[in-house]
């Protein structure tokens, strides 16, 4: 009797995890959180399956969307061991993603993230987990794009990894690859190039069609930095409101959509001094106040965007001397 409840235990659990993907994949928050939570009471309950750290590693994820990061991130290392110790290699390479992409950019810098990422890139192809294999690497590419590497290496890499999904037939990751492809050829050679891996308005309306809320968010917060770094003010006007769309998803946070938030600050202090509309001054503000507290909890990598963000706050209310005293931080 109690092995057949251990074999229906682990059937659940099996279901439940299979779950986990789906609604990571369509950035079901609510669905995502309440299975975690799930599968989290059922091991406290019968203890440890192959399938016990990746729940771990989603509930640190839930600590870290209500803001508790240190507890999400104890959660995420606990998952990292566990999945060693009870050798559940079928779930190292998923349990890398979440950790590294959605909890450890508030403790680790992102040139770290992005080498565990290729890890755990390696561990899926070892595995046989094709769908967490393309996620560490989709995300090792954004890590490495937001941390500053060589765009020409990061251009070169999207494009040739793209090229070898399309010739396995594994296209469902490709328009969040092109994204990243797109604004590195951008910001090289300028928007005149035409994008050669996929049009901007297929990707989008692929979005809308599949409901993919993580994607359409993704598009739009490439959208904002290229029309920041290349004076687009329509495109701002439409496309700067990053951190409203954030709540209203409510979709796990990541280093992308942090950066987001930050350039919208940069715009909207830059759109104030522009047009004089208050507006402006409003929503930068707001951004200002979201950036501090990442900034206060991730100083590896939001610390020096809190600075420039309040040295563009001062620069527009007219405070130069302080403004200068923050550039220079």
């Amino acid at each position: 009797f109690k092995m057949a409840e251990r074999k229906q235990f682990i059937c659940c659990m099996n279901l439940y995890s299979e779950l986990l993907y789906l609604y990571h994949l369509t950035a079901e928050t609510k669905k995502l959180f309440e299975v975690t939570l799930t599968m989290v009471q059922l091991t406290m309950k019968n203890g440890l399956t192959v399938y016990s750290p990746a729940s771990f590693a989603n509930f640190g994820l839930a600590a870290v969307a209500v803001g508790n990061y240190e507890l999400g991130y104890r959660l995420g290392s606990l998952a990292l061991k566990l999945s060693q110790r009870i050798n559940a290699a079928e779930s190292a390479s998923n349990i890398m993603a979440v950790v590294k992409w959605f909890i450890a950019w508030a403790f680790e810098p992102l040139q770290s993230i992005s080498e565990s990422l290729e890890i755990g890139y390696n561990l899926g192809n070892q595995t046989g987990d094709v769908y967490s294999a393309i996620m560490n690497k989709n995300f090792s590419f954004s890590a490495m794009f937001l941390s500053g590497k060589n765009l020409v290496f990061v251009r070169n890499q999207t494009a040739a990894f793209i090229k070898e999904l399309r010739r396995r037939k594994q296209e469902w990751c490709v328009n969040a690859l092109a994204i990243t492809h797109s604004i590195s050829s951008a910001l090289i050679e300028g928007l005149g190039v035409p994008w050669s891996i996929e049009n901007e308005d297929t990707i989008s309306a692929q979005g809308k069609k599949r409901n993919n809320k993580a994607l359409l968010l993704n598009y739009r917060c490439h959208q904002l930095m290229k029309a920041f770094f290349f004076r687009l003010d329509d495109k701002i006007r439409s496309t700067a409101c990053i951190l409203d769309e954030l709540t209203l998803t409510e979709a796990p946070l990541r280093p992308t959509f942090i950066v987001a938030v930050f350039f919208e600050g940069l715009a909207c202090y830059r759109m104030e001094r522009k047009s004089r509309d208050k507006k402006w001054m409003t929503r930068g503000g707001t951004a200002l106040s979201f950036i501090k507290t990442i900034g206060q909890s991730s100083p590896w990598n939001f610390e020096n965007k809190m600075f420039l963000l309040e040295a563009e706050k001062m620069y527009t209310i007219g405070v130069f001397q302080q403004s200068k005293e923050l550039y220079e931080k």
